[in-house]
């Protein structure tokens, strides 16, 4: 862009147009016309009678404010490069289940609190609740402790969250707290160990030890963790042989 000062050699009345980036006007006069400061065309030549048009002052500075405004106007309605090149986050809940909305009762907002931040995987069974309330199991937590140690995954991949909540002397699923989780934690893939849990979760789905897709979600069903505790060697090169092939750099 030239100077700012270029613009002070041109009549006042032309000034808002030059702002605007306009540098040529057509069809006030024939080309090289000369224009004088007052804004009327001079004529060229005795004899050629060249019609005269004058510009209104006004109604230029009122054209140059107009356009200046709609400018405005459009640039606040575009988004800013900036924002336009951002990528798009995916929404957490992608996946077509029944998630519990508003504020986690105990022991649900207690858990919640326990669980890493941004894992990338959801460890869940029938009995999890039990682990994680004031009765673990040493044999089941020595399992996972050797489980998640074989497979070498970083610190904080992996969290583990119930199926299911214990009601006076009832155990009864919560799918719409487990989603809810799931979601919270916006993860890639959620292993289920065990038929109790799977069926809690998936009610018209057959049990089968695989993997497939919900939404866009990865579920990974596996066999009980008490055929895990009692060292049942099929079981475990299930087990082994499902989640190895997963890599969190």
């Amino acid at each position: 862009m030239g100077s700012r000062f270029a613009a002070l050699d041109l009549p006042e009345f032309l000034r808002p147009w030059r702002e605007l980036g306009v540098r040529f006007l057509y069809g006030f006069a024939p080309v090289g016309t000369p224009v004088s400061a007052s804004g009327h065309v001079r004529e060229r030549a005795a004899g050629t009678a060249p019609q005269q048009r004058r510009v209104d002052h006004e109604g230029a500075a009122s054209t140059g404010r107009t356009a200046r405004t709609g400018n405005l106007e459009r640039a606040r309605q575009q988004p800013s490069a900036s924002l336009a090149s951002r990528p798009v986050r995916p929404a957490r809940n992608a996946f077509p289940l029944a998630v519990h909305e508003g504020e986690l009762s105990p022991p649900w907002d207690t858990y919640l609190q326990r669980v890493c931040k941004s894992p990338r995987v959801v460890f869940t069974y029938w009995e999890l609740h039990e682990d994680l309330g004031n009765s673990p199991s040493a044999a089941r937590r020595a399992i996972w402790t050797r489980l998640l140690k074989h497979l070498a995954w970083p610190s904080g991949t992996v969290a583990f969250w119930p199926v299911c909540e214990s009601v006076q002397d009832a155990v009864r699923a919560r799918r719409d707290l487990f989603w809810r989780g799931v979601s919270e934690f916006a993860a890639d893939t959620v292993v289920v160990f065990g038929r109790k849990a799977f069926m809690a979760l998936f009610p018209v789905r057959p049990l089968t030890f695989r993997a497939f897709t919900v939404g866009g979600l990865r579920v990974i069903a596996l066999p009980d963790p008490d055929l895990l505790v009692a060292e049942d060697r099929q079981a475990m090169g299930l087990v082994v042989r499902s989640l190895e092939p997963l890599r969190f750099g």
